[in-house]
């Protein structure tokens, strides 16, 4: 029993290292969103985006009005980070 268990455990590490293998490259992309005044509005703008499949992480700085987002082009487009943002009410710029 304890070798079939070792073999399967094995076999999901392989599995899990082949697939960071095949993952795609991250992008990176800085927007300017006009419109955020606040903390309330830097944590509505990052939900927004890091709800969205491909989206990897992002970075909202109130101060400057930038939006920094890592993600992968082949599930989710710029576009659609855009209407995600102007669905909360800000402008995103860019």
């Amino acid at each position: 029993m304890w070798n079939t268990l070792h073999i399967a455990f094995r076999f999901i590490l392989y599995k899990q290292e082949k697939r960071k293998e095949r993952e795609e490259p991250t992008m990176q992309l800085t927007l300017e969103v006009n419109g955020m005044t606040c903390s309330h509005c830097e944590k509505a703008v990052k939900d927004v985006l890091t709800k969205l499949e491909g989206v990897h992480a992002v970075e909202v700085d109130v101060d400057s009005g930038k939006t920094t987002i890592a993600y992968d082009e082949s599930y989710v487009s710029k576009e659609l980070m855009k209407e995600a943002i102007e669905a909360q009410g800000y402008k995103p710029v860019g």
